[in-house]
């Protein structure tokens, strides 16, 4: 059995789980190269370099380097992944050395945003232009959620080697079910995120305007350019009394306000995934979101949450007055969404989805399907 090489971004904590649980699997060894050390700006979050090991992590390495592990990991038993066609260069160097050589080759790859008129036009552009050059030397796209599956299709990559992925986090918390939240006189709505334009918290404000009234509580975690418009924007809208605004917390502050919370709300206008939406989900509590959100494909029942179309303020109202109406989420429903989530997108479920796809790729047998898909593990959201 050959190595996998992973060539990424910075050292992530939200892919540190699946590449631990792929190398206690793999019986080759798994190496995690990135592009960068951790940026200053998720230091300051209270974020850390996590673990990898078994897995070998090299951080931020020479072009020298890059070249010294590619001609080690040539064999036809090895198999490279890359983060991002054209975003890092270094990384994308080491794609372009890889193409060509014995190892297979593919590719992790959010879709492409649609939401930005001209910007979105010339994303496209692009990418016909990157499936032009690079769909015959790669073997496999891995790419977040249904929407990402057909932004690649519509690109010209050939959709046989396209396979739909995602993120895959840890479940942090006990199983204290009795000490979970089960409500109030208020249903607790819950944001996660940055606040930028691209999230949509303005949307859900507007969208949250619209109950009158139903009696709810928001919780907004995290920071960003829109803040102050955002504050703004709630005071405008007369929902001051409703709104708490906390800033970044530390993890483990955010995955409390998940257990404590009924429902997660991500109203974005684009996200290649949203790896809030798998944390929510094994906090047991259920998520809205939008259609224009890859993790939108983990929701396949309404006891894990539901989709709304993008930028839909109607729509998104209904979904949350349907929430808020069916309040309170009792233990049972919660310890089910737990249950799928341990079993679906977990990072154990994550890493055999992995290997499992790495096996048809090479043996050139059908593609498997996402475990979040899988009817066996559904039933148990039921």
């Amino acid at each position: 059995m050959g190595d996998i090489v992973y060539w990424t971004k910075t050292p992530s904590i939200h892919k540190a789980p699946l590449l631990r649980s792929l190398a206690e699997r793999h019986e080759g060894k798994v190496w995690v190269v990135t592009e960068f050390d951790l940026p200053n700006d998720r230091k300051e979050e209270g974020w850390a370099i996590p673990d990898f090991s078994p897995a070998e992590l090299v951080v931020a390495p020479s072009r020298k380097k890059r070249k010294r592990i590619l001609d080690n990991c040539s064999s036809p038993d090895d198999v490279h992944v890359f983060c991002g066609f054209h975003n890092y260069p270094d990384t994308y160097w080491a794609f372009r050395q890889a193409i060509g050589r014995q190892a297979w080759v593919g590719m992790f790859a959010e879709g492409g945003a649609t939401h930005d008129g001209l910007k979105a036009w010339l994303r496209r552009k692009r990418y016909w232009i990157h499936a032009l050059r690079w769909r015959r030397g790669m073997d496999f796209l891995l790419t977040p959620g249904e929407i990402g599956v057909e932004w690649y299709a519509g690109c010209g990559f050939p959709r046989e080697k396209i396979l739909p992925f995602g993120y895959f986090v840890e479940a942090e918390m006990r199983d204290d079910w009795e000490s979970m939240s089960d409500g109030g006189i208020e249903t607790h709505l819950l944001y996660v995120g940055k606040l930028i334009s691209r999230k949509g918290v303005d949307i859900l404000l507007r969208a949250l305007s619209q109950l009158e009234t139903e009696s709810w509580h928001l919780q907004v975690v995290g920071s960003g350019d829109q803040q102050l418009a955002l504050r703004s924007l709630t005071e405008r809208l007369d929902l001051g009394k409703n709104v708490e605004w906390r800033g970044n917390l530390p993890n483990d502050q955010v995955r409390q306000s998940m257990k404590d919370a009924e429902c997660l709300v991500l109203p974005s206008r684009y996200d290649g995934w949203g790896a809030v939406v798998n944390e929510s989900l094994h906090a047991g509590t259920p998520v809205i979101v939008t259609s224009a959100c890859g993790a939108a494909d983990l929701i396949q029942t309404e006891t894990l949450g539901n989709v709304v179309p993008s930028e839909s303020i109607d729509e998104l109202s209904k979904a949350l007055r349907k929430r808020i109406s069916g309040h309170s989420l009792s233990p049972r429903t919660r310890k089910r969404i737990r249950n799928w989530a341990r079993r679906a997108i977990s990072p154990t479920a994550g890493a055999e989805y992995t290997l499992d796809i790495l096996d048809a790729v090479k043996r050139n047998k059908t593609s498997p399907s996402p475990p979040w898909r899988s009817t066996q593990y559904l039933k148990l959201a039921e």
